[in-house]
C-alpha cells in the first residue's frame, strides 16, 4: 500500500466575488492536472453570494473543458422583501439586537451588499437554512468515492474532511458572513468526521484603488476576527424564530478556524503586480493543500508551530493567524506531457489508417486466395459457392448423388440382367421413383422436395455463416499492418464488383446452357425410349444388342443431363440469393467503414487540437515566479523520447507480423 497516495476529500467554500474568483482557478487546476472535474470526485464547491452570477476575470473554458459553477453549487444569498422585514425589525428578535439602525431603510440585497458588512451578515441569515442546505448537499457529494479513486488514479483517502473559505475582507458579502459561516461549520460537520477549516482571507492591499471602504471593511473584519480568536470570548448568534437556528454554546467558544491565512499582496522583498497574482497564489495554496505530496510536508509544519499559537502574546492577543507565499522556477510538465501524449495518440491514430496503397491486382487476390479461403470461389474448375449450395445430408453435391444414380441404375440392369423387352418400363419405372427428388412447384419452399429443400436450408444457413465470415476477415484486414482501412475499402468495392460477376454469370449459365440443356435432354429421352422398344422388338440378331447398348447408354445420358441440370438450375438460382445477401453484408461494411474512417479523422483532429490546446494555454502559467518554457519545448522532448519509442514500436509489431 505504500505506492498509493492519500488524498483527504474536501470541500472549498467561496464567498462573494473574490471567493468565486479563488473556486474558478482551482477548479481550472483540478482538469489540468486531472482530465476532468470529475475526475476528482473528492473535492465540491460552494459559491455563497448575494450577487447572482458575478462576472469573473478568469476564463471559464479550460482545455475544451466548461469549468464554470454548476447550479447546485450556488447560493444566490438574495433578500427581497429588506424593507418589510426592517419596517418590522422588533418581530425578528434574532436580527434586531444586532443589525444596525442607520440600515433599516434598505429595500432589497439582489445585485451585491455594496460593500457594507452589515447587510453581508443579514443576507446569510435571511438564506440561512438554503446555505446550510447548499452546504449539506457539497459534502454529500465527496463521499462514497473510495474505490472509483483507488482504481483510477492509485488513491487512499485520508480520515477527515477538509474545509476551505477563501474570501476577501475588503467588500461586503465575504467580510460580512465569514465569521458566521465559520461557526456554523463547526455545529454543521459532526467531531466523529474529523473537519478541518481553513480560511484564505484578502487583505485590502490588493485591492488598491477602490476606495477607503475597503480598508474601512478589513479592519472592522480583523478586529472580529481577532476578538473571537481569543480564548475568552464567545461568538453567539441565531439565525431564525427557530431555536435550534443558532451557533451552540459549545461552537461558539471556539476559535473561528482551524488555520486563518491572512494574505497580502507583498512584503518586504516583492509586491505582486495585480489582484489576479494574489488570486492565483492563494488558488494554487488551496489546490496544492488537497492534491500534492506538499501538502503532507505543509501539515508537519502547521502541526509543529500549531502549540507556539495555543496561547497568546505578551499582549495577550492572538498569535493563531499564518502568512504564506509562493516562489518558484516552473517548467510546465503536466501539459508538456499532455501535449506529447496527444501528438503520441495522434500519431497512433494515423498509423492505425494505414495510408499504404491497396495493390492493383485486388481482383486476381480476391479470386485466388481471399474467396477460396471463404470457401466462395468460382471458376471454370472450381465451384465452391454453388457445391456449398447443392450439398446432401452426406456432404456430398447432388450432382454426385445424380451420378451416383445412374451408375447404381446401370449396375442393376447388369445384375438382374433384365430382357431387352423390359429396358424401357425398367427406366421408366427407375425415373419416376426418383424424379420426386427434384420438384419445387411449391411457393413455400418448406414444401419442395427433400433435394431442393436441403439446398434451401443449405442458402439460409450460408448466408448466415459467409456474412459472419467476410466481416471478420475484414476486422483482420482492419488490424493487418500490410492492409488496414484503405485495403479494406479497395477489397470490398472490388468485391462487390465480382460478385456481380458471379451473378450475371448465374443467371446466364441458368438461362442460356441449363435450362435448354434440361429440355434437349428430355426430348432425347422420350426418343430414346421408343427407340429402345423398337430396337428390342425387331429380328436382327447380328444388330440388335449393339443397338439397344447404344440406346440404354444414350439414355442413362439423357437421365444425368435432365436431373443434373435441374440441380445447376436450382444451385444457380439459391447462388443469386446468397449473392445479394453477400453484396448487402459489403454495402453494410462499406458504411461501418465509412463511420470507422469519420472516428479516426475525428479523433486524429481532436487530439490535433488537444496538442495545439495545451501548447498555446501552457504560456499563462505563472506566479510570482519564471517559466522556463517554450512551444518549442514539446517538439523537441517528443522527438528525443518519444519519436524512438513509437519507431520501435512498429518495428516490433512489423517482426512479429512478419514472423507469425
Amino acid at each position: 500500500m505504500a505506492d498509493y497516495v492519500g488524498m483527504t476529500p474536501t470541500v472549498v467554500i467561496g464567498l462573494g466575488g473574490t471567493g468565486k474568483e479563488i473556486l474558478i482557478k482551482i477548479r481550472r487546476m483540478i482538469v489540468e492536472s486531472y482530465g476532468s472535474l470529475d475526475a476528482l470526485p473528492i473535492v465540491s464547491f460552494l459559491h455563497i453570494d448575494t450577487e447572482q452570477n458575478a462576472k469573473v476575470s478568469e476564463a471559464q473554458t479550460v482545455l475544451k473543458q466548461n469549468v464554470s459553477l454548476r447550479p447546485s453549487e450556488q447560493v444566490w444569498a438574495k433578500v427581497e422583501n429588506a424593507k418589510a422585514m426592517l419596517n418590522q425589525l422588533s418581530s425578528y428578535d434574532y436580527l434586531a439586537e444586532w443589525f444596525p439602525s442607520q440600515l433599516r431603510g434598505t429595500d432589497s440585497i439582489l445585485a451585491g451588499a455594496g460593500q457594507i458588512r452589515s447587510l453581508g451578515k443579514f443576507a446569510f441569515s435571511v438564506n440561512y437554512q438554503t446555505i446550510k442546505n447548499s452546504f449539506n448537499n457539497a459534502l454529500g457529494r465527496i463521499v462514497g468515492h473510495e474505490k472509483f479513486l483507488l482504481d483510477k488514479l492509485g488513491l487512499q483517502l485520508d480520515k477527515g474532511v477538509n474545509i476551505f473559505i477563501v474570501c476577501s475582507l475588503s467588500g461586503g458579502t465575504g467580510s460580512g458572513m465569514v465569521l458566521d459561516l465559520a461557526y456554523n461549520l463547526r455545529d454543521w460537520v459532526p467531531p466523529s468526521a474529523m473537519p478541518q477549516t481553513s480560511a484564505y482571507l484578502v487583505l485590502p492591499g490588493a485591492f488598491s484603488g477602490l476606495g477607503d471602504r475597503v480598508i474601512a471593511n478589513a479592519y472592522a473584519a480583523l478586529m472580529e476576527l481577532n476578538h473571537y480568536s481569543r480564548n475568552d470570548t464567545r461568538f453567539e448568534c441565531q439565525y431564525s424564530s427557530n431555536a435550534s437556528d443558532r451557533i451552540t454554546s459549545q461552537s461558539s467558544q471556539d476559535v473561528p478556524f482551524n488555520f486563518c491565512y491572512l494574505v497580502g499582496n507583498s512584503n518586504d522583498k516583492v509586491t505582486l503586480p495585480s489582484l489576479n497574482s494574489v488570486l492565483e497564489m492563494v488558488a494554487q495554496n488551496v489546490f496544492l493543500d488537497f492534491s500534492s505530496g506538499f501538502s503532507q510536508y505543509k501539515k508537519l509544519v502547521r502541526d509543529n508551530i500549531r502549540k507556539q499559537w495555543a496561547s497568546p502574546d505578551s499582549l495577550g492577543y492572538p498569535q493563531s493567524f499564518i502568512a504564506f507565499g509562493l516562489a518558484s522556477i516552473q517548467f510546465p510538465i503536466q501539459r508538456v506531457l499532455q501535449a506529447c501524449a496527444s501528438r503520441l495518440a495522434r500519431r497512433v491514430v494515423t498509423w492505425l489508417q494505414n495510408p499504404t496503397p491497396a495493390p492493383g491486382a485486388m481482383r486476381d487476390l480476391i479470386q485466388t486466395e481471399i474467396l477460396p479461403s471463404l470457401n466462395l470461389s468460382e471458376s471454370d474448375s472450381q465451384h465452391q459457392l454453388l457445391d456449398s449450395i447443392s450439398l446432401g445430408n452426406n456432404m456430398k453435391p447432388y450432382t454426385k448423388e445424380v451420378a451416383d444414380w445412374v451408375a447404381g441404375l446401370r449396375k442393376r440392369r447388369n445384375d438382374l440382367n433384365i430382357p431387352f423387352e423390359n429396358l424401357q418400363r425398367f427406366v421408366s419405372v427407375e425415373q419416376e421413383k426418383y424424379s420426386p427428388h427434384f420438384n419445387d412447384g411449391d411457393t413455400d419452399p418448406r414444401r419442395w422436395s427433400d433435394y431442393f429443400q436441403k439446398m434451401w436450408d443449405n442458402l439460409n444457413h450460408l448466408k448466415t455463416q459467409k456474412r459472419q465470415e467476410l466481416r471478420q476477415l475484414v476486422r483482420q484486414m482492419i488490424e493487418d499492418r500490410f492492409r488496414g482501412p484503405k485495403f479494406v475499402r479497395q477489397f470490398l468495392e472490388v468485391l462487390l464488383k465480382v460478385f456481380n460477376s458471379y451473378r450475371n454469370q448465374f443467371d446466364q449459365e441458368r438461362q442460356k446452357t441449363f435450362l435448354p440443356k434440361e429440355e434437349s435432354a428430355a426430348n432425347a429421352l422420350q426418343v430414346l425410349l421408343k427407340q429402345i422398344d423398337n430396337h428390342a422388338k425387331q429380328f436382327n440378331p447380328l444388330n440388335k444388342k449393339t443397338a439397344i447398348e447404344e440406346d440404354f447408354n444414350g439414355i442413362m445420358q439423357a437421365l444425368q443431363s435432365i436431373y443434373t441440370s435441374k440441380v445447376e438450375i436450382k444451385s444457380r438460382t439459391l447462388g443469386v440469393l446468397l449473392l445479394d445477401a453477400m453484396k448487402e453484408e459489403i454495402n453494410s461494411l462499406l458504411v461501418d467503414l465509412t463511420a470507422f474512417d469519420q472516428v479516426l479523422e475525428t479523433l486524429e483532429n481532436k487530439l490535433t487540437d488537444r496538442e495545439q490546446t495545451y501548447i498555446g494555454e501552457t504560456g499563462t502559467l505563472t506566479v510570482n515566479g519564471i517559466l522556463l518554457y517554450n512551444p518549442k519545448d514539446v517538439i523537441q522532448a517528443f522527438n528525443q523520447v518519444l519519436e524512438p519509442t513509437f519507431r520501435t514500436s512498429k518495428c516490433i509489431i512489423y517482426l512479429f507480423n512478419k514472423n507469425s
